[in-house]
């Protein structure tokens, strides 16, 4: 996150590749997510301005996938909109209007949702103490080591 706010791109893209596997090893859900969102928007930052081609966007598109799966499963639904944003609008750079628009219904019903401070949570109570402690020390791989 540092790197990638002082616009240090290509570090925090190396970064981020190196520890990823790691990440993915031994950490928390939802660094892992964080970790995808902000690789994504590091290589859009790094093609800025220019053209995207569509291999290009279907990368992009994949890393944000990656990173909506994994806050969907930390249920962080404020990221989880944001990611639903950034999948709209490269949906429509390649001009696939119809995943565009289910993106962007998404977005609009988790913005509705936190607005009314009613988001859904598909995974368990929020308001149960024991759920949150299992949320917080939940790993990407769940065995027992």
């Amino acid at each position: 996150q540092l790197h990638y706010r002082m616009s240090r791109t290509d570090t925090c893209i190396s970064i981020i590749k190196g520890i990823l596997p790691t990440l993915q090893q031994n950490g928390n859900i939802w660094f892992v997510a964080e970790a995808y969102l902000t690789l994504a928007k590091c290589y859009l930052r790094l093609d800025e301005g220019t053209n995207l081609s569509t291999t290009t966007c279907k990368s992009i598109l994949t890393t944000f996938l990656k990173s909506g799966v994994y806050f969907t499963q930390c249920q962080d639904f404020v990221k989880l909109r944001e990611v639903y944003y950034w999948q709209a609008r490269m949906y429509s750079s390649i001009k696939n209007f119809k995943k565009r628009d289910e993106a962007a219904e998404k977005f609009i019903d988790i913005s509705k949702k936190l607005a009314k401070g009613s988001a859904a949570t598909d995974l368990g109570e929020l308001d149960d103490c024991n759920y949150l402690q299992f949320l917080s020390e939940r790993r990407v791989h769940s065995w027992n080591r």
